[in-house]
């Protein structure tokens, strides 16, 4: 069974939730495809041509619909049926969450059309078993694997932070939150709260202000008011976390929660949560966790009346008894809630991480998942525009006919094929024999083509090639003679294919499965031995610090460097202005390397093939490695 995951991408819970469950199936070896999704206003979640600012392994699944495909649409249910109807699936499952006891009536009709469900907790399996008649199951949220970063606030070292990260949204009830905090301590107390929301209310009772606003005039309710530092900017993921890393408390009077993913990161770094004891996150905490703050079921009153039925009924937290836990835990270094957090974040982690929850998705779709290596992505038969095919070479003369052996063996592009080659300070024999055999090239109609540019460049004796001395120099003249290969070579071709003379088998479909993945710049994985580690270490993720032999369970990756034994390139990038820097690029680059001993040198930037894709970056160009194709070098 193929799946298809469809969520959204921005910072929202239900966005990281589905990211984190697609990191579990990547662990878990599910193949899967991604359909980014956006949220419109007035129109809700729809299908998305672009992701931009999406995760780069994310990027890397998106692929055309299969109907062959089972759908798993991970996002609120008000447009189920549109999204059904245009990906066309075989099956269809939902993976939903909700913060009642009750399903929605406007999400009945758009759940209709799943097979399956899967949510969070056991208390969503009940509401959504009482519903639908198909299988309910229980897939937990995932821990954050993500390295915290400061969050952009100044937090002093000596004061006791209590976090409240949450939606503007009168379920989450920042305010009531916030009343707490201030009814328990006063400017003289060594503490603060950090609010984290959002700009704007998402859904608020009159006045409409903004939460600044509201926030601002709980503030001046009281004399001596304790300090309240309220962001409602664009934090990073990595940034929010680092907020709950230095949180020495997380607190939220919440009406009601499927899971409460703010609180369960904070609780997973093992900050003490305190929080209203009703809805799924007692499932995770446990119903004896002495951090649920009591309260009263009372009929909801949220204004959007859509999704919220009137007289289903949600909490109300206690806030006075609130008050007293919040100047507890402050207070009590042994407090019942610091102990039992202490002792709970170890457990969280091993129950919900990301292999803990891959066994349960590949359970849930009946072991059925298959892993990319087994089932390669299917490809059309042919390219349709034209190809030239450029390598720089030098003293390669024993290599020339064994390069157009494989080139010959190559399935032809619907528009034809051209070859060209530059030879520079050779000494072997190199022109003649290039030539000789271009013969046959040329006897099949493959227009194939010799330039020569000497740079006065050779490799002292005695010293290997990968010496870290002569690096720079070296991958300098490189990048000159692709330069002047490409310039003098391209003419009105569609595609580049950069191949080394020393690349001795690749497969006869590699144009085909290269464009099929429909990136611009398109990279296999070279190897010495088949299956085994890359050769090409230019091509790498994470400053050098992953490879596309890291990558082998993936079926495309995006690459934060490209190498160049064999490089695919839209040639319309080329002509936009990508070349091969001779030079160091990037010096303040964000994807550079900064170690110098991952550079082999002591100078900082990238030339040549890492260069290239710096510079690709910089235009707004991707660059794709796929691991399940590989050639092999000499």
């Amino acid at each position: 069974m193929h799946l298809r995951y469809a969520s959204e991408f921005d910072h929202s819970g239900i966005a990281e939730a589905a990211r984190r469950c697609m990191g579990a199936m990547v662990d878990a070896h599910v193949d899967f495809a991604w359909e980014p999704l956006v949220n419109l206003p007035h129109v809700g979640r729809v299908r998305s041509a672009t992701a931009p600012d999406s995760s780069a392994w994310l990027r890397a699944r998106r692929s055309l619909p299969d109907s062959r495909e089972t759908l798993v649409l991970h996002t609120v249910p008000r447009t189920w049926r549109r999204l059904v109807a245009e990906l066309s699936p075989t099956r269809v499952v939902g993976h939903s969450v909700w913060e009642a006891e009750i399903v929605p009536q406007a999400w009945l009709s758009q759940m209709e059309c799943v097979d399956e469900l899967w949510v969070p907790t056991q208390w969503n399996q009940k509401t959504f078993q009482s519903a639908f008649d198909v299988p309910v199951h229980v897939i937990p949220h995932v821990v954050s694997s993500m390295v915290p970063a400061q969050p952009p606030i100044d937090l002093p070292p000596d004061v006791f932070v209590f976090a409240a990260v949450a939606a503007w949204d009168w379920r989450k009830r920042p305010d009531r939150t916030i009343e707490a905090f201030l009814e328990a301590f006063t400017h003289r107390d060594p503490v603060v709260l950090v609010v984290k929301t959002t700009d704007r209310p998402i859904a608020w009772h009159p006045p409409l202000d903004p939460p600044h606003a509201q926030i601002q005039r709980l503030i001046d309710r009281y004399e001596s008011p304790a300090r309240v530092i309220v962001d409602t900017g664009s934090w990073t993921d990595n940034e929010i976390l680092g907020l709950l890393d230095r949180a020495d408390c997380f607190v939220s009077l919440t009406s009601s929660e499927g899971w409460g993913l703010g609180a369960f990161d904070a609780a997973c770094r093992g900050a003490p949560v305190l929080i209203t004891g009703w809805g799924g996150q007692v499932e995770w905490l446990g119903s004896d966790y002495p951090g649920l703050i009591p309260f009263s079921l009372v009929p909801n009153d949220h204004p959007d009346r859509e999704i919220f039925d009137p007289g289903v009924p949600w909490a109300y937290a206690d806030l006075s008894r609130a008050v007293d836990m919040m100047r507890d835990v402050v207070s009590s270094t042994t407090s019942e809630v610091r102990t039992a957090a202490t002792h709970l974040a170890p457990r969280l982690r091993a129950s919900f991480s990301s292999q803990s929850v891959g066994r349960l998705i590949r359970e849930a779709i009946g072991n059925s998942g298959t892993d990319a290596r087994q089932n390669p992505p299917s490809t059309p038969p042919h390219v349709e525009g034209s190809v030239l095919i450029l390598t720089p070479i030098k003293n390669a003369a024993r290599l020339a006919e064994g390069y157009v052996d494989r080139i010959l063996a190559l399935d032809r592009p619907r528009g034809g094929l051209s070859v060209a080659v530059l030879a520079s300070d050779s000494d072997d024999g190199t022109v003649d024999a290039f030539d000789r055999e271009f013969e046959r090239l040329r006897a099949v109609g493959i227009e194939a083509r010799i330039h020569e540019r000497d740079f006065g460049y050779r490799i002292p004796d005695g010293v290997p090639r990968w010496d870290p001395a002569i690096q720079l120099e070296r991958r300098r003249i490189l990048a000159l003679s692709r330069n002047h290969l490409l310039f003098a070579a391209l003419e009105d071709q569609e595609w580049v294919l950069w191949i080394d003379a020393d690349v001795v088998s690749y497969p006869p479909d590699l144009l085909v499965r290269l464009v099929a993945t429909g990136g611009d710049i398109v990279q296999p994985d070279c190897v010495r031995t088949p299956d085994g580690p890359s050769f090409d270490l230019n091509a790498w993720t994470d400053a050098g610090r992953w490879h596309l032999d890291d990558y082998r369970n993936f079926e495309k990756v995006d690459l934060h460097a490209v190498g160049g034994t064999v490089l695919l390139v839209r040639a319309d990038r080329h002509r936009d202005g990508l070349i091969w820097p001779a030079f160091l690029y990037g010096n303040d680059h964000p994807r550079k390397r900064r170690d110098p001993l991952a550079l082999g040198r002591p100078q900082i930037g990238e030339i040549e093939t890492e260069g290239l894709a710096m510079m690709a970056y910089d235009m707004g160009i991707g660059c794709i490695g796929v691991p399940g194709i590989q050639v092999v070098h000499e």
